[in-house]
């Protein structure tokens, strides 16, 4: 489970790469969704884990209880059969109580390693959980990267490329032409063309007035 982690971690990592060196476009996303479903089921197995471990603390907790309370119910009838002289009976539960202790502690011993089991089962599936957190807050984070990458292209596009505009990036892209041309101080096409019509026209002028004085 560490290992599958580790290995996530390091293609996050390699991911990131790829979308700040201009990788494919959506694959980055592609691969954490994948990750993210591997590292999903690891954790929602260790969670099955840490339940059934619980289950087993609690049967080894009534077994414990079961076999504590016998033996302290025998030894009460060791001393009961030993006051009455009944020696027999007394062996007989002495033999029961020699049992029932054994088992108690037997049961002591188990219970102590199933408890430690499940709090170490515990803090990796707390983890788990927090690293599955933060793999969701990189991929958001991988995401929001590849917006701005793809908005950036379809910027770049807009303002060098006029093929397959759509009118509204037609009309975007004239508003920003102009606003350019009004920071640059440069005139617009329209004002440069008439410009240049009544500059030839008074010149055409100013040349037939010449002609006609010469000519009288």
């Amino acid at each position: 489970m560490t290992n599958v982690l580790t290995r996530v971690a390091e293609a996050i990592k390699a991911d990131f790469m790829d979308v700040s060196s201009g990788g494919a476009k959506s694959e980055p996303i592609q691969k954490l969704n994948r990750y993210l479903r591997e590292c999903e089921a690891e954790t929602d197995k260790v969670g099955k884990l840490v339940d059934r471990q619980k289950l087993l603390k609690k049967e080894f907790t009534k077994e414990l209880e079961e076999a504590s309370s016998m033996a302290a119910k025998r030894e009460e009838h060791v001393k009961i059969a030993e006051e009455a002289g009944e020696t027999e009976l007394a062996k007989t539960a002495l033999r029961e109580l020699t049992h029932y202790q054994g088992r108690k502690e037997r049961l002591q011993l188990s219970l102590q390693e199933t408890t430690d089991q499940l709090h170490r089962l515990e803090e990796m599936h707390a983890t788990m959980k927090h690293k599955l957190k933060d793999m969701y807050i990189k991929r958001l984070e991988v995401m929001g990267r590849e917006n701005v990458a793809q908005a950036n292209q379809k910027a770049e596009q807009t303002f060098t490329d006029d093929s397959g505009l759509t009118e509204e990036e037609l009309r975007f892209k004239k508003i920003e032409n102009y606003l350019r041309q009004l920071e640059t101080g440069e005139k617009a096409e329209e004002e440069q063309s008439i410009d240049q019509q009544i500059a030839q026209l008074q010149k055409r002028m100013k040349e037939e007035t010449n002609d006609s004085q010469q000519q009288s």
